[in-house]
């Protein structure tokens, strides 16, 4: 199963998880991923040629379950003073809606979890100041580094872009994880007995999905002509016939037809 985490949003991104294997896990920014890379890369899921699946379960790996964020009203920021910015609101409900018609047009239907919920899970509650999730995922994903050209130092990729959105594929992550098997960095930043308590105590309120079944290939037209439809047969009107004049010498005739005042025969004393 491949763990999806979407942070929407110009300034959000993408958190990818393998269940099978953590450290293969991968983001990408919103500035630099756009929703048809999204499409692309539902649809190598789909048909079980993924990026990420090995040469063994390419073609049955086609398990996927994605987490998308949805922020709960009002969308306030208690570093400016809880200001609402209703034109940032707006942009992220249309941002969240074209994410979630491309995950369901791919047959995988996003699970909608808010802010409040995968931060209080992980021990993370943000209140407005990135930077206590920025750290969590530089620390736990701390296998993602570049080293500098200028400098030679090792930096971490991961960036506020990506960093809520790994911990939200991380979140999905522990729901289907073994937990006797965790990665070292996760055991070593998050409280692991406290949340197996939490999961013990109360059954996730996540349902378990499964993707639609849907076919791989897009059925066609017919296109003989043995196999075209046919034509259905206009419907047959039945007029009344017109009923003969006795007096009318044409047969099958409504109104009689005058004589002309030439042939006519006028009497005479």
């Amino acid at each position: 199963m491949i763990i999806i985490g979407i942070d929407p949003g110009v300034s959000g991104g993408i958190g990818i998880i393998p269940l099978y294997d953590f450290y293969s896990s991968q983001m990408y920014s919103f500035s630099s991923f756009s929703l048809t890379d999204l499409s692309l890369l539902l649809q190598e899921y789909r048909t079980g040629n993924s990026l990420f699946s090995s040469s063994e379960e390419k073609d049955i790996d086609t398990q996927v379950e994605i987490y998308l964020e949805e922020p709960s009203l009002p969308q306030t920021n208690h570093q400016n003073g809880n200001k609402f910015n209703i034109q940032a609101h707006k942009k992220l409900n249309r941002s969240i809606g074209q994410i979630e018609g491309v995950c369901v047009a791919h047959g995988y239907p996003p699970i909608l979890v808010p802010p409040t919920r995968w931060q209080g899970f992980l021990n993370c509650k943000t209140k407005g100041n990135k930077r206590l999730t920025l750290d969590l995922a530089q620390d736990i994903f701390g296998h993602h580094k570049t080293t500098t050209k200028s400098t030679g130092q090792e930096r971490s990729k991961v960036t506020h872009a990506t960093a809520d959105a790994l911990l939200i594929a991380l979140y999905g992550y522990l729901q289907y994880a073994n937990h006797s098997k965790l990665p070292s960095n996760v055991r070593r930043f998050l409280d692991i007995p406290t949340i197996l308590a939490n999961l013990i105590k109360k059954k996730p309120s996540l349902p378990r999905r499964t993707p639609i079944q849907a076919p791989r290939q897009i059925p066609r037209a017919p296109t003989t002509r043995s196999q075209s439809l046919p034509r259905p047969t206009p419907p047959t009107i039945k007029r009344p016939k017109p009923t003969p004049n006795p007096t009318n010498p044409i047969p099958n005739a409504i109104n009689p037809i005058p004589t002309p005042l030439s042939k006519q025969t006028i009497p005479t004393s």
